[in-house]
């Protein structure tokens, strides 16, 4: 799927080699895409109060240091709420959050229809 260039993705994810495949995973799909990785929610904040705009944060729930995708999600709630977010975490009380979420491990064709679902993108 082509996207315009300028098409930035947060991906807040504290396993390295689960990022790089969300990473590919990103790529393939949205052609052209800049990917911006942290690995905890202070790290998100910091990036998402930087004023760059994102077209998708995909994040995990438990991450490293204090914080959680938790409260990235409720920073982005109030300061940029119409950002589409997915969780993708093997912590199942995230459905009790009422967001987009897919549980980790997941194939790459589940979060490539994830994805197409939170930013409401054709496939």
């Amino acid at each position: 799927m082509a996207t315009p260039s300028s098409t930035k993705i947060l991906v807040i994810e504290d396993e390295p080699a689960i990022a790089r495949a969300h990473g590919r995973v990103l790529s393939r799909l949205l052609d052209g895409c800049e990917i911006t990785t942290v690995n905890s929610a202070a790290l998100a904040i910091a990036e998402l109060s930087s004023g760059t705009s994102f077209a998708l944060i995909l994040s995990d729930f438990d991450l490293i240091g204090a914080g959680t995708g938790g409260d990235v999600l409720l920073w982005v709630r109030a300061q940029a709420p119409a950002t589409p977010f997915l969780f993708c975490s093997g912590n199942e009380a995230i459905e009790m959050l009422g967001v987009p979420y897919i549980a980790k491990p997941c194939f790459p064709n589940e979060l490539r229809a994830a994805i197409v679902a939170a930013m409401g993108v054709a496939s």
